[in-house]
């Protein structure tokens, strides 16, 4: 992709604040197995043997996630049947965890496609925990909760690579075992 002159090119999406490589276009890149960035840059890894040059994290960063909205999918992916029985909407809820911190779980929204949180999650995450997030998304029932969602990782919450505070559209549409449709997520100043 070729972006402004204020920003540039990573996986396709155009940031900001930056320093470009030698064609402009473009974020310099890194192989996370053994990282050459400048000093002040991190190798954030795009996928296991491609990364991008992004700012170090900062140890005193303080933020919380709230998922904004979501859009289930009309039915479960596992079973191609309806969320709840007697059939009826998901009650939806996620969950968040990284590598240094628990797990923490949002409130249930009941019986909803298109759930909606005002109150980010209460836990502090800072920019390295931000690097190892996983995020999961559930639909609550009585006995046994179903998995709307579980494989979103750091590389599908590519909110701003360490440019937070910030809010993004995640499409999950083409994942298979995917029960979301897409949803925001918002990285908040604590």
């Amino acid at each position: 992709a070729t972006c402004a002159a204020s920003a540039e090119c990573a996986s396709g999406v155009c940031m900001p604040n930056y320093p470009l490589n030698g064609t402009g276009t473009c974020r310099v890149t890194c192989n996370p197995s053994a990282p050459s960035c400048v000093t002040g840059r991190t190798c954030y890894p795009i996928s296991a043997t491609a990364g991008t040059c992004v700012p170090t994290a900062n140890p005193t960063s303080q933020w919380r996630i709230r998922v904004a909205s979501a859009i289930v999918d009309q039915l479960d992916p596992a079973s191609n049947t309806s969320w709840d029985s007697p059939p009826g909407p998901p009650d939806p809820y996620y969950c968040v965890q990284t590598m240094a911190t628990s797990t923490q779980c949002s409130t249930t929204v009941s019986d909803t496609y298109t759930p909606s949180w005002s109150t980010p999650l209460t836990q502090i995450y800072t920019d390295g925990d931000l690097a190892s997030v996983s995020m999961r998304f559930y639909d609550e029932d009585l006995f046994s909760d179903d998995t709307i969602d579980s494989a979103i990782g750091p590389y599908d919450l590519r909110c701003g690579w360490a440019m937070y505070p910030c809010s993004y559209n995640v499409n999950r549409a083409a994942i298979p075992a995917s029960g979301l449709t897409s949803f925001i997520i918002s990285i908040e100043p604590n």
